[in-house]
């Protein structure tokens, strides 16, 4: 079971023999037509699309409201905003929105940074002989290898970029492995180098205002990850250098990695 899943899954209050329901619901979820169309062909909306996981996160919802308990679930509900709590439907948008959002993405920030630490031996090499390294590694893995390709956002005032126009009210969309590659904010932008002391800069969890709520739960499961595969893992060679990607439209990440790995 991807470590990502468990994770989130155990943080918004699932039982771990619900896990792999959950992994289940969230590949159903980002892989269908729900995200882009608000439908697929059982229903429209979430819970026409996907009753059965709208039901079960609707009843934990239930279950919190009358048994209240110290977990996430349970201050979701019950905080007050201006004088207000969420309603059922606002917090169910909520916690399915952060459970696939903190599978999804971290499952693909694994996988891009055992690919290149797999497929480089003296990258391998040398993490496995300074682990002060693995948290710049992480770093590096965001900046070069995003697991979201791109971020969407409103424009809120008149502005100009690059000589382009863009008034209030307009759709922007921007690369997010572009704005990594600004060579005139890293040096030498297409090197992956572990070292690097503005590795952290990147934009791959957003910024502002809308700057990634989970960045440090992200991390700190890459980085983890990481050093369980090096204490682990004597020696690894990639069987194919390249991989085939996941399939979905605003991803960035392998779907598998095939690879020949010894043991210590």
């Amino acid at each position: 079971m991807p470590v990502p899943n468990n994770v989130i899954a155990h943080l918004l209050g699932a039982p771990p023999e619900d896990f792999r329901r959950w992994a289940q619901w969230s590949d159903e979820v980002v892989n269908g037509t729900y995200p882009t169309k608000n439908r697929n062909e059982r229903g429209e909306g979430l819970a026409g699309a996907h009753p059965e996981f709208v039901a079960y996160v609707d009843a934990l919802i239930a279950e919190r409201r009358v048994r209240p308990t110290d977990d996430f679930i349970t201050r979701l509900v019950s905080t007050e905003v201006d004088g207000r709590r969420l309603t059922d439907i606002e917090a169910r948008s909520q916690l399915v929105f952060l459970f696939i959002s903190g599978n999804e993405t971290t499952r693909h920030l694994i996988g891009n940074l055992l690919w290149r630490v797999t497929s480089d031996r003296n990258l391998f090499e040398l993490l496995q002989s300074d682990r002060s390294l693995l948290p710049t590694a992480v770093e590096e893995s965001l900046r070069l290898d995003p697991p979201v390709k791109f971020l969407m956002r409103n424009c809120m005032i008149d502005g100009e970029v690059a000589g382009t126009e863009i008034p209030a009210g307009e759709k922007v969309v921007f690369g997010i492995g572009s704005a990594n590659r600004d060579a005139s904010h890293f040096a030498d932008p297409e090197a992956f180098r572990p070292d690097r002391a503005e590795a952290r800069s990147h934009l791959s969890f957003g910024g502002g205002p809308h700057v990634c709520p989970g960045a440090a739960l992200a991390r700190l499961e890459a980085r983890v990850a990481l050093e369980v595969f090096l204490d682990r893992v004597g020696s690894v060679s990639l069987l194919n250098p390249h991989f085939d990607a996941v399939e979905v439209f605003w991803a960035h990440g392998p779907a598998t990695l095939q690879a020949k790995i010894s043991a210590k």
